[in-house]
C-alpha cells in the first residue's frame, strides 16, 4: 500500500501539507526502490531517523530490526490477502518484533502508543535478529559463512587468504571473490 493510500485512510488529505501524524512526518510519500546510491541512501536515512515504521510485507521490515526500530502493519486492507499469504509474513510476525494491528483503528492506537513509548521495541528486535537474520552472532560475516557451508556440501573448503581459494579435491584451485 503507497503512503498516499495510508494517508486517505487516516481520513487526511493527502495533499494538505502531505501529513503530519501527531508530531511526526509522514516520510517517504512516494517510496522509490533502492537501487541507486542515491535511492539507498535516502533508503537508509529514512529507516536510521525513523521513530516508527510502518509496512505491509517487505525487507524494510528487517532491515528496520537492526536498527532496533518500532515495527507495525495492520490487516483489513486491499492488499490483506497477498500480504499474509507470503511465506515470509509469517517469519516477520511470528518473529515477535512487528505489531499487526487487526485493523486501521488497532493500528493507529498501537502506533501512538510505540510514538508515545518505543522502548519495548528495541529488545523485540534484538532477539529478532540473533534468531533469524544473524544466528552465529553480529561478530560472524554471513556471507564467508554461506560460502564456507556452500562449498562445504561440495566437499570443498575454504583457504586463509586475501581471495577465498577453494581447495578441490584433486588439488586445483578455484578462486571465490
Amino acid at each position: 500500500m503507497a503512503t498516499d493510500s495510508w494517508l486517505k485512510e487516516l481520513g487526511g488529505d493527502p495533499d494538505v501539507d502531505r501529513a503530519l501524524l501527531r508530531s511526526g512526518l509522514v516520510w517517504p510519500i512516494r517510496a522509490e526502490h533502492p537501487v541507486n546510491a542515491e535511492a539507498r541512501a535516502d533508503f537508509f536515512d529514512t529507516l536510521y531517523h525513523a521513530d516508527a515504521i510502518v509496512g505491509l510485507n517487505t525487507s524494510a521490515m528487517i532491515e528496520a530490526s537492526i536498527l532496533g526500530k518500532p515495527i507495525l502493519t495492520f490487516l483489513g486492507h486491499e492488499a490483506t490477502a497477498s500480504q499474509t499469504h507470503n511465506l515470509h509474513y509469517r517469519y516477520l510476525i511470528d518473529g515477535g518484533f512487528v505489531q499487526q494491528g487487526r485493523d486501521l483503528n488497532e493500528h493507529f492506537d498501537q502506533l501512538s502508543a510505540v510514538l508515545d513509548d518505543p522502548s519495548g521495541a528495541e529488545d523485540a528486535c534484538r532477539r529478532f535478529v540473533a534468531d533469524f537474520v544473524r544466528p552465529l552472532g553480529r561478530e560472524h560475516s554471513a556471507s564467508d559463512e554461506l560460502a564456507t557451508r556452500i562449498l562445504g556440501e561440495m566437499g570443498l573448503h575454504m583457504s586463509e587468504g586475501k581471495d577465498a581459494v577453494a581447495v578441490l579435491p584433486d588439488k586445483q584451485s578455484l578462486t571465490v571473490a
